[in-house]
């Protein structure tokens, strides 16, 4: 899993602004897994209405604002591995 701080001196490095793009504060906070063996991902659907199983996904890091409640993700698979390779 990714950590706040983790993910905070990722945006540094790569000049992310921080910012909601909603309300425009910064104040974010890591949305909880359901436990420590499961991530968020986003799963895709059939236009058609069918189910597929496994449904394929992407997995990512959901993010709340703290002041309005959006949510923010990003892909997590290369922020960790960017993670791995630029070790704090």
């Amino acid at each position: 899993m990714v950590k706040l701080a983790e993910l905070e001196r990722f945006y540094k490095f790569k000049n992310i602004q921080s910012g909601c793009p909603t309300c425009g504060k910064s104040s974010w906070v890591l949305a909880d897994a359901p436990d420590e063996q499961t991530a968020w991902s986003l799963a895709s659907v059939r236009e058609d209405g069918n189910a597929v199983f496994p449904s394929p996904s992407v997995p990512v890091i959901a993010m709340v604002c703290d002041h309005c409640y959006t949510l923010k993700t990003h892909a997590s698979l290369p922020i960790r591995e960017w993670l791995k390779a630029n070790k704090a």
